[in-house]
């Protein structure tokens, strides 16, 4: 089994071959959806050719019924029906955009949800994934490159993925964002509501509800204006604190001169009357 960090710098140094014609930032518009096809790839390979058949096989079977069969073929939760992988589209070089459409076509629904996070939803449908990369004729480049990448069980387990995707969030993520984040007044909430425990000094939080809490993951650039921005403004109300305080700390002491000179004569005291 690979190294784990290898392999994650190894899936990332493939943006270098987008450099040219992507922002920093949109780098993992591309890095992120093709790892997670290619693992799917890596798993569902042994048992492709048996989903194919029984997807010929069940054709006319009522669909719960055919996506069930079809899972159990692929002996696993999700499957895809089409005739290719990524190592088979870049067989076909000239036909690799329509069959790159076929392939995503393919997959089961529950990956369809998932990838349908990086296409900007289902009413966008599934080709954002691929259409500026075949725009700017850079689809086969990438494809093949990651279809060098062996991402199956026997050499990454499902942890290992874990760790190769907690790579990139580490590589880009900006510690003092996550600070701010982490200790917001929502963010809190959201941490005792999943926690377990009667008193507020005794909650617990357990790493699976953890997960759960859902964090906004903003680029790496627009952290840094966050960060910014938050620098400057507290900044300026620290600074608008200090001035008032040196106000108050003149008058507190201007008021105690006062009612010294007062009570011990040394000022007149106008006649209330």
């Amino acid at each position: 089994m690979q190294n784990h960090s290898e392999i994650a710098e190894f899936l990332w140094k493939i943006a270098d071959l987008i450099k040219d014609d992507y922002d920093a930032k949109d780098y993992e518009d591309v890095i992120l959806p093709f790892t997670l096809l290619r693992r799917l790839d890596c798993v569902l390979q042994p048992t492709r050719q048996a989903v194919r058949d029984a997807a010929v096989k069940y054709k006319t079977t009522p669909e719960q019924t055919r996506d069930a069969l079809l899972m159990r073929a692929a002996g696993q939760k999700f499957y895809n029906t089409s005739e290719y992988s990524l190592e088979e589209l870049i067989r076909r070089p000239a036909d690799i955009v329509p069959n790159f459409s076929a392939y995503l076509a393919g997959f089961s629904t529950n990956v369809k949800d998932i990838l349908y996070n990086f296409s900007g939803g289902e009413e966008k449908g599934l080709s954002p994934i691929y259409e500026t990369l075949a725009r700017k004729r850079l689809i086969l480049k990438i494809t093949q490159a990651f279809s060098e990448a062996d991402l199956s069980p026997e050499n990454v387990d499902n942890h290992g993925m874990g760790t190769i995707f907690e790579y990139r969030l580490m590589k880009s993520a900006i510690p003092t964002y996550y600070d701010y984040l982490f200790h917001s007044p929502r963010f809190i909430t959201e941490i005792r509501r999943y926690s377990k425990g009667i008193w507020d000094s005794r909650l617990r939080l357990y790493p699976d509800s953890f997960f759960e809490i859902r964090s906004p993951y903003p680029p790496p650039e627009e952290q840094a204006q966050i960060v910014e921005y938050i620098a400057t403004a507290t900044h300026r109300t620290e600074d608008a604190l200090s001035f008032y305080a040196r106000q108050l700390e003149v008058l507190t002491e201007y008021r105690a001169a006062l009612i010294h000179e007062c009570v011990t004569g040394q000022r007149t005291v106008p006649d209330a009357a």
